[in-house]
């Protein structure tokens, strides 16, 4: 699957430590290590060839709290060849870092930490003194610029991306990785494309254009982007990769309506609705009551005279051992206690005990495990891949849909 990201930061504290981590040299992980897969180097003759020189010495001799390197990370294309990909390296050098000292290097994350698929990007990171035909030391290259004798100040530095023209300067570089990228995947006969523009820029263009299809395919909420190192609670985990999940549903659903195939079910199908597949993930804990099926059922069974209550039952009771139920919060009286949430051994999840004989709690539950509401009623089932058994939910009030 294509995708698109493209980014640019500055760092005022430490070159060298960055170095070492997009190198792999600041962990004693050997998977960590087996992602390094390209590094290439643009360095002056004092740095002897070896990037760790370069930085270190950026850090010694640059201003304080003044920029050591911008760096340009960005994907590759899991569909091209490292041949392929490198094209686009290439195009990104010469672009913004052809008069530059830089490191690149390429990660080869055979296997992302989130849903399983290889995540390939490139790390550029570049010094902003332009490189002159003017011989300096390590002790001079980093001094302040002099322009009225070049040869006795340090390397002057490029402002392209600084300021309010940086910001500018900026959206042209990611237009530009768009446009490589794309070349690259025609020249390759992928018929799938990347974007710089934002869901919502792209939305309003493809309504501007008339274009129904495309605008239903592109409203839904952008994904919350886990780095290496950010924290990433399972629960988190569980509700990104099933709203991947249903995504890839969604979009087969409206790709059937707009493109009329034939099916019986094609016009009954109603799309779901982008907004109710994001869920407020960062807000999970605060929104949501987690019921196993066993609980469920016994608050419900307090309540069989009612016939909803019978048919929310009935589906429950039909369901897989492992159903679990999420419930929100503003539902549910203030009233009710949390205190006593336990965690399920198998999936992770908080399950909360409740009094059995609370009627606002069985109401809620009926109206969760009725109403075709995806981000209500959940049911948690085991991935094929055992590094991510656990991880990946699926909804449990979608049966139409599955049918469909």
């Amino acid at each position: 699957m294509t995708s698109y990201h493209f980014s640019i930061k500055k760092n005022t504290k430490s070159a060298k430590a960055h170095c070492d981590y997009i190198l792999r040299e600041d962990t004693k992980n050997t998977t960590e290590k087996k992602e390094l897969i390209f590094t290439k180097n643009n360095l002056p003759k004092w740095a002897n060839n070896n990037p760790k020189n370069f930085w270190n010495e950026c850090d010694k001799r640059e201003r304080v709290n003044g920029i050591k390197y911008r760096e340009l990370e960005f994907t590759l294309q899991n569909e091209l060849s490292l041949k392929e990909n490198a094209k686009i390296m290439k195009g990104i050098l010469e672009k913004f870092c052809k008069n530059k000292y830089y490191t690149l290097v390429v990660h080869d994350k055979k296997q992302s930490s989130i849903a399983g698929e290889r995540n390939l990007h490139c790390h550029l990171m570049f010094s902003e003194r332009i490189c002159d035909k003017i011989d300096r030391t390590a002790e001079n290259f980093f001094k302040r610029y002099n322009p009225k004798n070049p040869s006795l100040g340090g390397a002057k530095k490029d402002r392209y991306f600084t300021g309010a023209e940086g910001k500018k300067n900026f959206i042209e570089a990611r237009k530009f990785f768009e446009e490589i990228t794309n070349k690259i995947l025609k020249e390759n006969g992928i018929n799938k494309e990347v974007s710089s523009l934002s869901l919502k820029e792209q939305r309003n263009i493809a309504l501007k254009n008339g274009e129904k299809e495309k605008f239903e395919l592109l409203n839904r909420t952008p994904e919350i982007h886990f780095g290496r190192k950010s924290p990433q609670k399972k629960e988190e985990l569980i509700l990104l990769l099933e709203n991947r999940k249903l995504e890839q549903k969604r979009q087969s659903l409206i790709k059937i309506k707009y493109h009329n195939l034939n099916l019986k079910t094609k016009n009954s199908i109603n799309i779901i609705p982008a907004k109710t597949i994001n869920l407020k993930i960062r807000n999970y804990n605060r929104e949501y009551f987690v019921f196993s099926k066993k609980t469920a059922i016994n608050i419900l069974s307090k309540f069989t005279q009612s016939p909803n209550v019978k048919k929310a039952l009935n589906k429950l009771s039909a369901s897989s051992s492992s159903t679990t139920v999420l419930v929100k919060k503003n539902k549910i009286n203030k009233n009710f206690s949390t205190s006593t949430n336990k965690t399920n051994n198998e999936t992770g999840i908080q399950s909360t005990p409740v009094p059995v004989n609370n009627k606002n709690i069985a109401n809620a539950l009926t109206k969760a495990l009725l109403m075709p509401n995806i981000d209500i009623g959940f049911k948690l089932e085991e991935d094929a891949t055992d590094n991510f058994r656990d991880k990946i939910a699926s909804i449990n009030a979608q049966e139409d849909l599955e049918r469909a």
